[in-house]
């Protein structure tokens, strides 16, 4: 009876996980599950109609239907790689051999990346022609290497390392704009291509796999170009040509730029000496101008110093001559003083005389009086600097003396002399 139990538990867990596992085959024909950074592309069943999975998440796919998975963005490369097969080095990947205007080879290295179209129909046709990524990839190399065919058909070898630039953006612009076929030309001694216009002067495109399917050709990357042995040699002496031309040019152009620099330093010297000249120059002028105007101070100054001590001499002058004028009022006074006292004496005499009436008493009494008054007037000091002197006039004598004299001998001829 156990037994019997366990085997009826056994039957019941065995149909529990059929069950499941039926229901997870169910589901896995049902539906489906798209990761981000892929789409689905699912042809339905039965009728085959194609419906592009975009958003990531789970979708129903139906019973029976085929899906195919594409990356949205990836890369195709061409590039010479090899690996180790059994101690035998194999060859898995291929480089774009291209041929140069000179005939010139070369094996081109290098990888696009690209974008898939947002566009359901776009990717419909890559759908219907590629079917899968793998087939895809081939036809974007295709289209690569005639892009790299065309393009290089157009270029010598040595512009294709000379004009690397130019070369890798016309390969560009064929990838996504379509394939064009190039004229070549020469301006101002660089090599220019240009597209080919037909007589209605429009470019001759080849439609491309970018323009025919949508697909983004975000970029390309050209990592090196390997050249057959006589293209490499023809590279080499053009690449030693042109180190010596560029050395020649150099040259040229170290010794124009020292012709330059010698110019311009002897510029330089001359604009310094011209500049010290100047400098002296104005040196001079502001020690010249510094001179006159120290003179002229100096001038001022002496002359202002004249003018004070003329002034402080005419002052002096002044107060001197106020001082001779005091003392020559104070001697004029004592002087006339001394005058009226020996007039009144002389007068005492004379009216003596007259009352004596003798003339000899008379010149007598003179005689004294003016022995008197010599002998009081010859310690007298008078100013010798009397305003109104005549010219000539040393200073000497006395003045009141004089004209007291001059008096007297007006007197005495006055004087009535008895026969």
């Amino acid at each position: 009876m156990i037994k019997a139990m366990e085997l009826q538990s056994n039957n019941k867990l065995f149909k529990g996980a059929a069950a499941i596992i039926a229901a997870a085959g169910i589901c896995w024909l049902l539906f489906g599950h798209n990761v981000a950074g892929y789409y689905h592309v699912l042809q339905e069943w039965p009728g085959g109609k194609l419906r592009i999975i975009q958003a990531p998440g789970i979708y129903w796919k139906g019973p029976f239907s085929k899906v195919t998975k594409f990356q949205i963005s990836s890369v195709v490369s061409f590039v010479d790689t090899y690996e180790e097969q059994k101690k035998r080095r194999i060859k898995i990947e291929d480089a774009i051999v291209v041929t140069f205007r000179d005939n010139g080879q070369g094996t081109v290295n290098g990888f696009v990346r690209y974008s898939l179209p947002a566009d359901e129909e776009q990717m419909k046709l890559i759908v219907s022609i590629a079917r899968t990524e793998e087939i895809l990839q081939r036809l974007i190399k295709a289209n690569i290497n005639t892009a790299l065919t065309l393009v290089s058909a157009n270029y010598e070898s040595g512009d294709s390392v000379k004009n690397r630039g130019q070369f890798i953006r016309d390969i560009l612009d064929s990838l996504r704009n379509g394939l064009i076929a190039y004229d070549k030309k020469v301006v101002d001694g660089k090599i220019l291509t240009t597209p080919r216009v037909d007589a209605n002067s429009e470019i001759e495109r080849m439609p491309g796999i970018s323009s025919r399917f949508g697909l983004g050709i975000a970029n390309f990357t050209l990592k090196h170009i390997e050249y057959d042995n006589q293209t490499q040699t023809k590279l080499d002496e053009h690449r030693l040509l042109e180190q010596e031309r560029n050395i020649a040019i150099l040259s040229a152009e170290k010794l124009k730029q020292e012709t330059i620099t010698a110019a311009a330093e002897e510029e330089k010297l001359l604009a310094e000496t011209r500049a010290q000249e100047e400098h002296k120059k104005l040196e001079a002028t502001i020690q010249a101008e510094m001179a006159d105007e120290v003179a002229r101070i100096k001038a001022e100054s002496d002359r202002n110093i004249a003018l004070v001590l003329a002034e402080k001499d005419r002052e002096v002058a002044e107060i001197e001559l106020a001082q001779a004028k005091i003392e020559k009022e104070a001697l004029v006074t004592e002087a006339e003083g001394k005058k009226e006292a020996a007039l009144s004496e002389a007068e005492g005499r004379k009216a003596l005389a007259e009352a004596d009436g003798s003339l000899e008493l008379k010149l007598a009494m003179q005689k004294e009086t003016l022995i008197g008054i010599a002998e009081a007037l010859k310690d007298v000091k008078v100013p010798t600097t009397i305003i109104g002197r005549s010219e000539g006039d040393t200073g000497s004598g006395n003045p009141i003396l004089d004209i007291f004299l001059m008096n007297q001998i007006k007197q005495l001829e006055s004087v009535d002399v008895e026969p």
